[in-house]
């Protein structure tokens, strides 16, 4: 068969990256929680897959309808209304994420180990603070785990009568749905990651983030702060100290959707 000359017009359709459609998954989860009663996480996705590619409500409600799947009709417009706000929210995020004001804390001389200076703030914050998740940026998977393992074991030390901290890592795309959980009652969570949180991942519930400034722009130095504020007023502990935020160089900003 002959092949036809026609171009496949391809619809301009949103492509995001895995943790920003995983995130989208878990919204879909919690209306299906709050409007059914239930949360399919296998549905879910199929549903967050289906409506981002969709241009339309009606073409939603139809392929919907196709695929089999029995929801009420007031609940798929709700789906759909849902899935898009958040790819909205997502393509208009700006490097002052956050929603609420974050107070900005520098050190007073350079710190010469600063993943050992993070994992002492995160300690500090957890026996100190009140109540609210920790994001931690780092440079990379070996690192990461390093840290992760390290406070594990000083935590440990504490013996049982601390408040339980609970240790996610996050590497790039790698990710666990557990980073997306509210943290149980009493108990606190701190999320490692790369610089793939600075934007493309929105953790509700942080109100510290610990920025060692490796690697570091103004404009990504702002973002990481912002992070402390979606949720509430949050802190930034910045490792470094303000005069090497003032000289660091100001790089273009790029568009966090793939």
């Amino acid at each position: 068969m002959k092949p036809s000359s026609k171009p496949t017009k391809k619809k301009d359709t949103p492509s995001l990256k895995k943790l920003e459609y995983l995130s989208l998954v878990s919204k879909v989860c919690t209306e299906l929680e709050s409007h059914l009663g239930f949360t399919d996480k296998v549905l879910a996705e199929f549903i967050t897959d289906l409506g981002r590619k969709c241009l339309t409500h009606e073409e939603f409600d139809t392929k919907l309808k196709q695929s089999g799947a029995d929801l009420p009709d007031y609940f798929v417009r709700t789906l759909f209304l849902t899935i898009i706000h958040a790819i909205e929210v997502i393509k208009k995020t700006e490097p002052e994420v956050g929603a609420f004001p974050v107070e900005i804390l520098y050190t007073k001389q350079p710190e010469s180990d600063y993943v050992n200076a993070a994992l002492i703030t995160v300690m500090q914050i957890h026996l100190t603070e009140p109540e609210g998740d920790i994001l931690v940026f780092l440079t990379g998977q070996e690192e990461i785990d390093h840290a992760c393992q390290c406070l594990f074991e000083r935590m440990k030390g504490l013996g049982k009568n601390v408040p339980e901290l609970i240790i996610l890592p996050v590497y790039s795309s790698e990710m666990q749905s557990r980073i997306f959980e509210p943290a149980p009652p009493g108990k606190r969570k701190v999320v490692f990651a790369t610089n793939i949180a600075e934007a493309s991942l929105a953790i509700d519930g942080i109100f510290y983030v610990i920025d060692p400034g490796f690697p570091i722009s103004q404009a990504s130095a702002k973002q990481r702060a912002g992070c402390a504020g979606r949720s509430g007023p949050g802190k930034c502990y910045r490792l470094y100290t303000e005069n090497a935020f003032n000289n660091i160089g100001r790089m273009a900003e790029v568009d966090v959707i793939a």
